[in-house]
């Protein structure tokens, strides 16, 4: 499955990398998106029950509520927005997913996080002074090596119709690409 569009191409992640993303945006971007990574257990929770394997691969909702609490420390470094963006029609969409398309939706999402995940923590670094040892970096650092929740997701994938996860992959990875939209300037806002 192709991955189109992918994050990396979405202007709000390309200023980034320039460095020409605001405070403000960084900040509406991190309280913005808790919204999201609070919920990404629950879908996997979700997942998991469906394919009847909670045992076999309960870890991946233990290790994403860990990322959850990773984020908050980021998010706390930087001050609380004077605007909140609510990602809840991001959120109820996946929500109305079924298994089967869910896990294409979040897959499509765990296959870019490794190469997302450095391209931010590398900006962050070199604009936004923050150091690479920086501790409240570390939910950037764990999704650099996300190969496991990829792998996982691979492999539960053979209990699921795969047209629907193909289904939920492709339109996921529209919907996650549009999620970018919200944090771009207004004059700089996509159609």
């Amino acid at each position: 499955m192709k991955v189109e569009p992918r994050l990396l191409e979405h202007p709000f992640y390309q200023a980034w990398t320039e460095g020409k993303v605001s405070e403000e945006q960084l900040s509406n971007y991190a309280y913005a998106y808790q919204q999201i990574i609070d919920k990404v257990p629950y879908w996997w929770q979700k997942i998991l029950a469906a394919a009847g394997k909670q045992a076999e691969y309960q870890w991946i909702v233990e290790e994403e509520k860990e990322h959850a609490q990773l984020w908050r420390q980021w998010r706390q470094t930087l001050p609380e927005p004077t605007e909140k963006i609510d990602m809840s029609e991001f959120i109820d969409w996946m929500d109305n997913l079924s298994p089967d398309e869910l896990l294409g939706a979040l897959h499509v999402f765990e296959i870019q996080q490794p190469e997302v995940a450095k391209t931010k923590k590398d900006g962050l670094v070199q604009f936004y002074n923050y150091n690479w040892e920086d501790l409240s970096l570390k939910y950037f650092d764990e999704h650099m090596r996300e190969e496991p929740h990829i792998k996982a997701g691979k492999e539960l994938m053979k209990y699921f119709d795969m047209s629907a996860v193909e289904k939920g992959f492709k339109e996921g990875a529209r919907r996650w690409f549009e999620t970018l939209n919200a944090f771009m300037q207004k004059e700089e806002a996509l159609c």
